[in-house]
């Protein structure tokens, strides 16, 4: 094991290193480590931070001991002038706002369970001590390492089952996951980004072995990535590159690397067609659904479905402009309009894209607070970011133009967790 990587683990084996902060960075520890294979883990985890933030660990204490506290004692106050993790916190308000528009009431509460991430998870953030360069380098390494693993895993798994997988994705279907394979995709394209950007900001503080180990598995997960062929990941993956290069070029005023960053995103598509048969039958299957597209006829590719949940989502929000069908009702409504259509559908599709859902299904009031929420806290603090913070998001908002993330478990864990470092109050 790497000299730093061995010095990180036993400093987190000593009982007079338990600080607050070095508990938040196991919480995140176990968070990461959830995302890929249980959501069940995942709930657990988002209790072990919770409950982090009533504790001080030896390190906080005079006398060494451990010792409970009241984390939000004298701190409210303070909480509603953050401008980093308060705004989230409208997430979980816009739901009970669009309750006057619900029916659906059972439909409601599950909405309700997802989006109290929304107000619990900002809060312990901003109660916890804010990371330090040396946890935002451990966590990086770390999230890029389960990435490197779980998607190994699911790549051995389609190399021993290839022809089952490549019949799978000729008909629009992902490689078999525990989870959600666009969320995941976003996780493992985020772990490589911010691996990429250790890289560029960290290089001369990290040992040779590690920059060396980062830059292998950078690239063996980046070749994952396109071998699972998932879409949102990918085109993740080139443009957080992009950003990346762009910004860091531009600030260094180093322009080799700018043509490099463009010339490396657009030859890497083209390699993986031409080397990578999942990814090359994937092209071939979108192009078939493109095409597919023009047909007023019956189908069943998936692109066509999420065509006619966006049509689908404006119409609703031009039924009801202000406050929306309700999120509850969006999927009775969706099917609703199916059968006046008369297309028959085994699995009713909300509208994919996040500004289109809380369109149709809270009207303009729960976009403006959507977007008060997501946007603001970039807007607030730009002169405070850096090219990291940019990439998280405008990966985020391209994930929101194809899917309603945050409406899900884990797009929900992915995109909390990945807040918290890309707006960590240290601006990594």
């Amino acid at each position: 094991m790497p000299d730093y990587l061995k010095k990180q683990c036993l400093t987190l084996l000593k009982a007079s290193s338990w600080s607050q902060a070095n508990l938040a960075a196991f919480g995140l520890m176990v968070w990461f480590f959830a995302m890929p294979w249980s959501l069940f883990l995942l709930t657990l985890s988002m209790i072990l931070l919770s409950a982090i933030t009533f504790i001080q660990g030896p390190a906080d204490t005079i006398n060494g001991r451990w010792k409970l506290q009241l984390p939000w004692a004298g701190t409210s106050k303070a909480f509603w002038q953050d401008s980093r993790f308060m705004p989230l916190v409208l997430l979980f308000i816009l739901p009970i706002v669009n309750a006057v528009a619900t029916e659906n009431w059972a439909e409601w509460w599950v909405i309700m369970r997802v989006h109290l991430a929304y107000l619990v998870l900002p809060l312990v953030f901003f109660c916890l001590p804010a990371l330090q360069v040396k946890h935002f380098r451990f966590l990086v390494i770390w999230v890029l390492i389960i990435s490197f693993l779980s998607s190994g895993v699911f790549v051995i798994n389609y190399v021993l089952h290839f022809d089952e997988f490549q019949a799978k994705l000729g008909m629009g279907q992902p490689i078999d996951m525990p989870v959600s394979h666009i969320r995941y995709s976003l996780f493992v394209a985020m772990s490589i980004l911010s691996a990429i950007w250790l890289l560029l900001k960290y290089s001369t503080q990290l040992q040779f072995l590690i920059r060396r180990l980062l830059l292998i598995l950078i690239l063996l997960t980046s070749c994952f990535l396109f071998i699972l062929a998932i879409r949102s990941g990918i085109v993740a993956l080139l443009i957080g590159v992009l950003v990346l290069g762009v910004l860091t070029a531009w600030e260094r005023k180093k322009w080799a690397l700018l043509l490099g960053t463009i010339f490396l995103v657009g030859s890497l598509p083209i390699a993986a067609y031409y080397m990578l048969p999942s990814f090359k039958q994937k092209i071939h299957y979108a192009l078939y659904d493109i095409n597919l597209l023009s047909n007023d006829g019956q189908n069943d590719a998936s692109d066509h479905d999420r065509f006619n949940s966006l049509k689908y989502g404006w119409e609703l929000a031009k039924k009801a402009p202000l406050n929306g069908v309700g999120l509850a009702d969006l999927r009775t409504e969706i099917e609703a309009l199916h059968l006046r259509d008369s297309r028959k559908v085994e699995v009713v599709k909300l509208p994919h894209n996040q500004f289109i859902y809380y369109l149709s299904g809270a009207g303009m009031t729960g976009l403006l607070l959507f977007c008060l929420a997501f946007f603001w806290p970039f807007y607030r603090n730009r002169k405070s970011l850096n090219a990291y913070s940019w990439c998280f998001l405008l990966v985020v908002l391209s994930s929101f133009m194809v899917e309603y993330n945050l409406e899900t478990s884990l797009g929900a864990a992915f995109f909390l967790g990945f807040w918290a470092l890309a707006l960590n109050k240290k601006g990594f």
